[in-house]
């Protein structure tokens, strides 16, 4: 079983950082599209904000952030048709591991977990990547690549902005609609738990 387990996740990865440096970010944005239509300017937000800056702000107390992965590990009750794993953005080292398909393919929640906390204490590169994947964002809401507004991105762009971009959640329609359940992590930390 571990080594089916490993064969998936490296056929995972392979793929995702295949199409990562390959066919950049605006094929991301319009896989995220298709695969979650609902998505609001917030949840576009997230998903440049984890691209650039991973995952720390989830850490603030150790203990918490564990049991709340054992609850949501514990609550499934049926599989989905998520990808197991989903790359942020062509030039991010971070990916989201989406928990049902880990958890089907015999990933273990103490693994995942540490790898977690990990991704979490590095340091991010802050620089401008940012704002270069926001202005992708933008330029795909106008040519209507993706179901957002322009004006709405530029608006909440403010917002963020003023507040030093902080990290948010996902709007209520997404959680409503695809019960979000993953965990942002350094991709290469996967491919080290291989040989762990």
């Amino acid at each position: 079983m571990k080594v089916l387990f490993w064969w998936v996740i490296l056929a995972a990865l392979g793929i995702g950082c295949n199409s990562r440096t390959e066919s950049g970010y605006s094929t991301i944005l319009e896989e995220q599209n298709t695969r979650y239509p609902a998505m609001e300017v917030q949840d576009w937000y997230k998903l440049a904000h984890q691209a650039v800056f991973g995952a720390g702000h989830a850490i603030q107390n150790v203990e918490a952030a564990h049991d709340w992965l054992i609850r949501e590990w514990e609550g499934f009750d049926s599989l989905s048709n998520e990808p197991l794993l989903e790359i942020l953005g062509p030039e991010s080292t971070y990916a989201r591991i989406n928990l049902r398909p880990y958890k089907s393919a015999g990933g273990r929640s103490d693994e995942l977990f540490r790898i977690f906390l990990q991704t979490a204490n590095q340091e991010t590169e802050l620089s401008n990547g940012f704002e270069r994947y926001w202005q992708s964002l933008r330029e795909a809401a106008r040519k209507r690549m993706i179901a957002v507004r322009v004006d709405a991105l530029d608006s909440l762009y403010s917002i963020m902005s003023a507040g030093g971009f902080p990290a948010i959640h996902h709007s209520e329609r997404y959680s409503e609609l695809y019960h979000p359940a993953y965990r942002v992590v350094s991709y290469e930390l996967v491919r080290d738990m291989q040989h762990q």
